[in-house]
């Protein structure tokens, strides 16, 4: 029985006129709400980098020190083009948030796209 993309992944993409059938469905969506979660840890980590840049005394903490070391590698690519306005106001993060978003919508759309070519 065919079951629609849309009904299974309810809030975070909304795939009309998506049908898969069979046991490629299920690891179909297996596969999509994996990538999900992957890109949604990440998108915590990087709110979290930019609450704990807000609140100076977070940034001596461990936790902090850990999402920096996993955030600044990525958010980097950005600050090599958007400057620091003002000398204190930074935008990668929410550039990079945004980067991360289209970089999982493309990613799924090219998976649908991939397993339901005929």
């Amino acid at each position: 029985m065919p079951l629609e993309i849309q009904k299974i992944i309810p809030f975070r993409f909304i795939l009309s006129n998506v049908i898969l059938t069979g046991q490629t469905e299920t690891y179909m969506l297996y596969l999509i709400y994996t990538i999900q979660l992957i890109f949604l840890a990440y998108m915590v980590l990087l709110l979290m980098r930019m609450l704990g840049s807000v609140f100076k005394s977070l940034q001596n903490h461990a936790l902090f020190r850990f999402i920096l070391y996993c955030t600044d590698p990525y958010l980097n690519i950005f600050r090599r083009f958007i400057p620091v306005i003002g000398g204190t106001l930074d935008l990668s993060p929410l550039v990079g948030f945004f980067v991360l978003r289209l970089l999982e919508w493309l990613v799924i759309k090219l998976l649908i796209t991939l397993f339901t070519l005929p």
